[in-house]
């Protein structure tokens, strides 16, 4: 009976995650597997060499064209990016056991039956924002390889030019068969690759992050609801005394459970920043230095229009995935420090000191502020994006204010 528990439990999970498993299986990352049939490593193996290959020859195309200022910016528009879908491709590689742990973790939640918009105020509630993540990433994921597969089959099939498909290096005359065949195939299974992780990781993070701040919002609401049910029960009493210790037992069991609830959810959190610091850390030093190179690609193209928006469009892909980190990360900490208002708000005046210990626990629990960090220092947080862009942005008017100096000198 325990074994079929557990079977159906995994099910159940699978379906949660279903498209995230899709994308993430395709880009060759086996994840949630019992056990990886060979037939799958080997394709896994395939995809991760092919993604190694395309990031090594791009970056290795700056060093054989730097006599060409155009083409070598139009390679690190391209490279900037690329590293932080690199750093994240391989977090998904080499630490799916993690990623296992996480999703795995979200199974003693149930969020499915939860009002997915708030009633007070009709805003979204963060089980509504699961169910809105999930639709904007497959409309996303789906739209972008569409495009992916017109540009393939433009550059391939319509074009004359036999010119692999993104900028690269290799040892090999590559306008010859079967070396210029073989580039394609590789480059295009590694734009897929891309494609399956750049957006679609940092809306797991987001849905991770949902699924976790709908089980406080559910405490929260258990929480206000203890006063509400010694009320209700007084109200039953019809005349009669009302029997205040079993009022008070039903109190403390209902209180005990929000107690033990409230623990759950703290583990499960500490797991989620023990098992992303290291990872942020990364994301947000490759960010940073992705904005900084596509603010110079965009002075050094001053002037030419299309350069510039390529190099706008690299810059905003380098910053969407730094605000779904940032922006639900903040949620998180809201979430976390509104549990204890929560606490507060529930009828604890006068009853047992056993049931005011509790309380008292919760919100000492709740008052040690919760951030999520990259690298246990950096918050996670708006206002640190706001410091990266602020950063990125004055690196920018510093270049700018250079060149116009150059300019007039001349």
């Amino acid at each position: 009976m325990a074994g079929r528990n557990n079977v159906l439990i995994g099910n159940i999970t699978k379906l949660r995650f279903n498209f995230f498993l899709i994308v993430f299986r395709t880009a060759g990352i086996p994840i949630l597997f019992e056990k990886v049939p060979k037939l799958f490593q080997i394709y896994c193996f395939a995809v991760n060499t092919c993604v190694l290959i395309f990031y090594a020859s791009n970056v290795l195309d700056l060093f054989t064209h730097k006599e060409d200022l155009r083409y070598t910016m139009e390679t690190v528009r391209a490279a900037a990016p690329a590293s932080i879908i690199i750093w994240t491709y391989s977090f998904l590689r080499f630490r799916t056991n993690v990623l296992e742990r996480l999703i795995r973790g979200t199974e003693a939640f149930n969020w499915e039956t939860l009002p997915k918009n708030d009633p007070d105020t009709g805003s979204l509630t963060m089980a509504g924002w699961i169910s809105v993540i999930k639709t904007t990433i497959r409309r996303i994921t789906i739209s972008a390889e569409l495009y992916l597969v017109a540009y393939i089959i433009a550059c391939s099939v319509i074009s004359d030019k036999r010119i692999p498909l993104f900028n690269a290096w290799f040892p090999c005359d590559m306008a010859l068969s079967p070396a210029y065949e073989l580039i394609n195939i590789q480059q295009s299974i590694a734009a897929t690759a891309y494609v399956f992780t750049v957006y679609p990781f940092p809306c797991f993070f987001a849905t991770l992050v949902c699924i976790t701040g709908s089980q406080l919002e559910k405490l929260r609401a258990r929480l206000l609801n203890i006063k509400l049910k010694r009320d209700t029960a007084m109200q039953q009493e019809s005349g009669a005394e009302t029997d205040l210790e079993e009022v008070f037992r039903h109190m403390q069991k209902e209180l005990n459970e929000c107690v033990r609830q409230h623990q759950e959810i703290l583990r499960y959190i500490r797991e989620l920043e023990d098992s992303l610091n290291v990872f942020m850390t990364g994301v947000f030093l490759l960010s940073l230095i992705s904005m900084c190179l596509c603010a110079f690609s965009i002075v050094t193209s001053w002037g030419d229009h299309f350069m510039m928006l390529q190099g706008v469009i690299a810059y905003s892909m380098a910053l969407v995935p730094l605000v779904f980190y940032c922006w639900f990360g903040y949620e998180l900490t809201a979430q976390t420090q509104r549990i204890k208002d929560a606490a507060w708000g529930c009828d604890w005046v006068g009853t047992p000191v056993s049931f005011q210990k509790s309380i008292r626990l919760i919100i000492s629990s709740a008052n040690k502020e919760f951030t999520l960090t990259a690298g246990k220092i950096v918050p996670v947080t708006i206002s640190t994006m706001v410091n990266m862009v602020n950063q990125s942005v004055s690196y920018f008017m510093f270049l700018l204010e250079v060149k116009d100096s150059i300019e007039t000198d001349e």
